[in-house]
């Protein structure tokens, strides 16, 4: 069993260029997706962090206070209670904030969304790079699956902020690159198979044609007549041995008849004679 996963493993895998070419556009839109998820994910950290240290410093401070307002000076120990109150209060509202913005949610999504992206991008970077007898698998097993996992990563990553698009698009807008199709849409090179098809067809005919014309040409065509081919089959038939047979059993049958005559007229013979 293992020499044979060995020897299929061995064997040179089947790839076309159309199939590279498709995996070269989701390796660079994965790539893509990659460094814009990353920057998104860079940017959520910081807002992240501006949110979070705010709302720690107003928590410590006023833990803090509750615990020494009787260390405060006379003067000012009956509005302590407010300004803790108040400072508790945009504690709150800036955690709030933070909840119904989904900051942490959408920071940790977008790490994950560049991670898996970038692993796309290198898979199909490592296997279009490899020789043909080196690579994993074939070119239709390889679109099978680097396929599925686009599909789902496309369906499962969140939306990439606009800023980060138009940023993209600033840096990276002349490149030859294949882009995701967000700020733009990118044309559809179909594969031309029916002209190829029209191509193969023709080349075949042109082999075959001129060769099949000149055998017709060059042999004969020789008249046969109804009684030749009748003649024909009963000559196929006697070498065969079936009419061979037939008179065999027509010359036993007739032996036999002759015999049963002879027998009768014998019998009528010997029947006169005793009247």
């Amino acid at each position: 069993m293992e020499k044979i996963d060995k020897a299929i493993a061995k064997r040179v895998k089947l790839w076309y260029p159309q199939q590279e070419k498709i995996l070269k556009t989701w390796g660079e839109a994965s790539a893509c997706y990659r460094y814009m998820n990353y920057r998104a994910f860079n940017k959520f950290k910081k807002l992240s962090m501006r949110f979070t240290l705010p709302v720690i410093v107003l928590s410590t401070i006023t833990g803090t206070a509750n615990f020494a307002q009787e260390q405060f000076p006379a003067s000012i120990r009956p509005i302590v209670p407010s300004i803790i109150g108040g400072m508790n209060l945009i504690a709150g509202l800036i955690a709030t904030i933070m909840q119904f913005l989904k900051i942490n949610e959408l920071m940790e999504s977008h790490r994950v969304a560049s991670m898996q992206y970038g692993k796309l991008s290198r898979t199909i970077r490592l296997e279009l790079t490899l020789p043909l007898d080196e690579r994993a698998m074939d070119g239709r097993d390889m679109i099978e699956q680097c396929r599925a996992e686009y599909d789902r990563l496309i369906e499962q990553s969140p939306p990439v902020p606009s800023d980060i698009l138009i940023d993209f698009e600033k840096e990276f807008g002349k490149s030859n690159i294949f882009k995701p199709e967000i700020m733009h849409i990118q044309p559809i090179d179909p594969y031309q198979a029916i002209t190829e098809n029209i191509k193969r067809v023709t080349n075949t005919l042109k082999k075959d044609v001129p060769s099949v014309v000149s055998k017709v040409i060059s042999e004969p065509q020789i008249y046969v007549s109804p009684k030749q081919t009748l003649y024909d089959e009963l000559e196929n038939l006697k070498n065969s041995g079936i009419v061979s047979i037939q008179s065999d059993v027509m010359k036993e049958l007739k032996d036999k008849t002759e015999l049963m005559e002879k027998e009768l007229k014998e019998v009528k013979v010997v029947s006169q004679k005793e009247d």
